[in-house]
């Protein structure tokens, strides 16, 4: 209910009024960040602490957000049925990659998880394996091969291998009878025996 303005400039009817303003605003931010803790991914340190007391995992307040979250998300796994699916899914939620690829090798007794980034590369994958290993059966043989697409923009050539990259600025000047264009910039990456050309000319 609304009173009117004149009685809100009534003392003490004001300061009621905006001591009970402040209380509910408090009061929902409370809510809020404790409804926060009910899931992992939005979780504090201090809720990240009860997710782990929940699950009987060592409180490892001292350790980065995302790898808490890895550790009690692969224990929320359980005995969790290793599917293609389930593994894509992994390099995702756990591995922070983009995509996930799964080759088995069934006369091997081998699995190969490749998580996939877009656009950047990032080859940690220590949390990604501690959990895949923590639901491998034991007669499984785990390679994990992280992988990076890599796009090339527009008037943008790049030869992209198994090496390390070097990236060269300025004008390349060629023969345009060749069917050879000029380019403002250009970009190698070499060191693999097969390199390969993306983009157009």
């Amino acid at each position: 209910m609304r009173l009117p303005e004149y009685l809100s400039r009534i003392s003490p009817v004001g300061e009621t009024l905006d001591a009970i303003e402040a209380g509910e605003l408090a009061l929902e931010q409370n809510i809020t960040a404790e409804n926060g803790r009910l899931s992992v991914a939005s979780a504090d340190r201090d809720g990240l602490s009860l997710w782990e007391a929940d699950y009987g995992i060592e409180d490892a307040d001292g350790l980065p957000l995302d790898v808490r979250r890895a550790k009690i998300r692969t224990a929320m796994s359980g005995a969790a049925t290793l599917t293609h699916a389930y593994l894509r899914e992994l390099c995702v939620t756990i591995g922070g990659a983009d995509d996930g690829e799964v080759e088995e090798d069934f006369p091997n007794w081998a699995v190969q998880v490749r998580p996939v980034t877009w656009d950047r590369v990032d080859a940690d994958t220590e949390i990604l394996e501690e959990s895949i290993r923590k639901l491998l059966p034991a007669h499984l043989t785990l390679e994990l091969l992280p992988c990076a697409l890599l796009t090339a923009p527009e008037h943008f050539f790049a030869v992209l291998s198994a090496g390390s990259m070097a990236e060269v600025e300025g004008e390349l000047h060629v023969d345009t009878a060749q069917g050879w264009a000029r380019e403002e910039r250009f970009s190698v990456v070499t060191g693999a025996v097969a390199p390969e050309l993306w983009g157009s000319v």
